[in-house]
């Protein structure tokens, strides 16, 4: 599978297969660990590791290309979202989650309209 493919597969994955019960969650639940809520746990994970992939791929293309802006978005947008990740993760703060995924959406859409507008 390639990762323009893997990365919607994965992010899809996690919502589809339900998450078991863990840590009291929900309340009142007995703890149980199960395939799907194995999977649910693992599908962010991967998601993460094949859009870091694929940045990496992209980056390597505007790099031979000699597209510089391009390259240093597609450089500067994978070390944003990890900064706004750790800083939800010391903190505590999912609102920095959504920032890093508010950077990933713009550049994904970005790098979208460029490819579009390169086809016709």
């Amino acid at each position: 599978m390639s990762t323009a493919l893997s990365v919607p597969a994965l992010r899809t994955a996690a919502p589809l297969l339900v998450a078991g019960a863990v840590d009291g969650y929900p309340p009142g639940a007995a703890d149980a660990v199960t395939w799907h809520g194995t999977v649910h746990s693992l599908a962010p994970a991967a998601a993460g590791i094949a859009g870091l992939v694929a940045y990496v791929l992209f980056a390597r293309r505007f790099a031979a290309d000699h597209e510089r802006g391009w390259l240093m978005w597609t450089i500067a947008a994978p070390i944003a979202i990890l900064v706004a990740n750790a800083a939800s993760a010391t903190t505590g703060d999912f609102r920095c989650l959504v920032v890093g995924r508010a950077i990933g959406a713009a550049w994904t859409t970005s790098l979208f309209v460029k490819l579009r507008a390169g086809v016709r």
